[in-house]
């Protein structure tokens, strides 16, 4: 964590690391793996829209969710491997 002025609330705060683009998402290629320094509550805020946002191209295509659901349900998780 560091001392600095925070790009959203432009408040002086001790911030921590975000990545702008989810690396368990886009992987750790230079180019994903860009940093920015955010406040603790800008920083809960900024995941709390993100997971928001994901819940709405959800509803909008619920044959993602479902097809996950299903796959999981059948004994695999995200690479296709079984659970224990």
């Amino acid at each position: 964590m560091r001392k600095l002025v925070c790009p959203i609330c432009k408040e002086l705060k001790w911030c921590n690391r975000h990545h702008k683009f989810p690396r368990a998402v886009w992987g750790y290629g230079e180019e994903n793996n860009k940093i920015i320094y955010l406040c603790l509550d800008c920083h809960r805020m900024i995941h709390e829209q993100i997971r928001e946002k994901e819940n709405e191209i959800l509803q909008m295509f619920p044959e993602l969710y479902i097809g996950t659901l299903e796959k999981a349900i059948k004994g695999g998780d995200k690479n296709g491997k079984k659970r224990k």
